[in-house]
């Protein structure tokens, strides 16, 4: 989780209403606004140019809005129709929407302290001292390693309908309302290998001493892979991404597919999957975030986790910035162009009719 994601502000849930008849629409608008600025500020935006009255619901304070609207976005993925709106009623918001947003700012300010020391932990250099877990410590490993298992059982079927889909799009431009190709020329770029091979001399009074940095990595004792927990997952999982194809710029005059019924009930099971990934990251980020926080700056808790933060020597580093002041023209004379690339991006909400999904059973067939 990026620290970002620790933004105070205000979830809204806004709907609209007919000025002439006080017909209410079908659909609500799930947004945030950041900081101490009230809801009823972005909702007088959106009511500029708006032939529709816009009606607050419900407001949430939250300690990490972000994170919150991330969250409500992907579990209710299902009724997600396009940008931040979604298709749902009052009796559905009072009944689903409002407990789950509760319950997620509830687990936010318990885990919102923990997140900060992590932060806070990642700019200290550790004691060096592994030390033996305390009660406490090993109740929250066990929560950690479950939910990550938990997690891990979640992306696998994520991927395995993701790898489908771009089975799917093959050579063609994406699926109409589906899936969408980003196609991106990288920028222009210097190519210092080739311009210290060429200019050896001039290229040493441009490489500099670099401090010292600190830097470690979390890692999680005794965790299990995808393979140690279903291997028959693993190795169905592993094939089907073998036979995704490699994507290129010819695709870019092509037409996208046509969705049809096949092609509309595979993304409909993608959609439905967010919900499960994004309940389990959570639950095992903010565990983790938890194990962290208790480790305070040792070195490691033994079989439970080790974050060794120590100054690393750097090499020295050739300085293109001074360089190109320096030396422009020569600078420009080793420029090379960027890369193309070619994104695939699986739409999170659906622009078509709900389609009943049981996405447990299906699940089945990749772990059985």
């Amino acid at each position: 989780m990026s620290d970002s994601a620790l933004t105070k502000g205000t979830l809204y849930i806004n709907q609209d209403r007919d000025f002439r008849t006080g017909e209410i629409g079908p659909y609500v608008k799930i947004g945030v606004v950041r900081g101490d600025r009230a809801a009823t500020d972005r909702s007088r935006e959106h009511q500029t140019g708006n032939p529709r009255e816009i009606i607050t619901l419900h407001e949430f304070s939250s300690p990490m809005v972000h994170h919150l609207e991330g969250q409500l976005h992907d579990r209710f993925a299902r009724y997600w129709v396009h940008g931040e709106w979604f298709e749902m009623n009052l009796a559905f918001i009072e009944a689903n929407v409002i407990p789950e947003a509760e319950k997620i700012i509830a687990e936010q300010i318990e885990s919102v302290g923990d997140f900060e020391a992590k932060i806070i932990q990642k700019k200290l250099e550790s004691s060096g001292v592994v030390r033996t877990a305390t009660e406490i410590e090993k109740v929250v490993a066990m929560k950690c390693f479950a939910a990550r298992e938990e997690m891990l059982k979640a992306m696998a079927v994520k991927d395995f309908i993701d790898y489908q889909i771009r089975i799917l799009v093959g050579g063609n431009n994406g699926i109409e309302n589906m899936v969408t190709m980003t196609y991106k020329q990288g920028p222009t770029s210097f190519d210092k290998s080739s311009f210290i091979r060429d200019n050896e001399q001039l290229a040493k009074k441009y490489v500099e001493e670099r401090e010292p940095k600190l830097s470690g990595s979390i890692i999680l004792n005794k965790q299990k892979s995808l393979k140690d927990l279903n291997e028959i997952a693993n190795t169905k999982i592993k094939q089907l991404k073998s036979d995704v194809p490699k994507f290129s710029w010819d695709s870019n005059d092509k037409n996208p597919l046509k969705r049809d019924d096949s092609s509309m009930i595979l993304h409909a099971m993608f959609v439905h999957s967010l919900k499960d990934v994004a309940i389990t990251e959570w639950e095992f980020e903010r565990q983790k975030a938890r194990l962290v926080s208790l480790l305070g700056t040792d070195k490691g808790i033994e079989n439970i986790i080790t974050y060794n933060r120590e100054l690393k020597p750097q090499e020295p580093a050739f300085n293109s910035k001074k360089f190109k002041s320096d030396h422009p023209e020569l600078y420009e004379a080793y420029l090379k162009e960027g890369k193309e690339s070619v994104a695939v991006n699986i739409e999170s909400y659906r622009a078509y009719p709900p389609i009943e999904i049981d996405l447990a059973e299906y699940s089945k067939t990749i772990f059985d």
